[in-house]
């Protein structure tokens, strides 16, 4: 698979979202696939999980460590409903903060 430079748009499937404290404030991260993907048909993080048995610790065991400890907190991981609310909160707020 070629991979996506940091800022690109694309085309996506959500799936879920881990919830993260980044030094104390919010870092939620969306759990997606990209349409060329081989998981492209997991539809949620349970469906994730039983694919590829154990996938979702090592997931969030590489999140909360990659900074260094005690700097990220795991708050667990959220469905797709979840997922697509907080994409709309930031969405709107993107959009919002760019109008004047």
């Amino acid at each position: 698979h070629t991979p996506v430079k940091r800022g690109s748009v694309v085309k996506a499937r959500l799936i879920g979202i881990l919830k993260l404290l980044d030094n104390d404030e919010q870092d939620d991260n969306l759990i997606t696939f990209n349409p060329d993907s081989p998981f492209i048909k997991v539809m949620s993080i349970k469906e994730l999980d039983k694919s590829l048995n154990g996938i979702t610790g090592i997931l969030e065991t590489w999140f909360i460590n990659y900074k260094g400890p005690g700097q990220i907190q795991s708050k667990g991981f959220g469905d797709t409903k979840e997922a697509k609310l907080i994409l709309q909160k930031a969405n709107t707020h993107f959009l919002n903060r760019n109008k004047n």
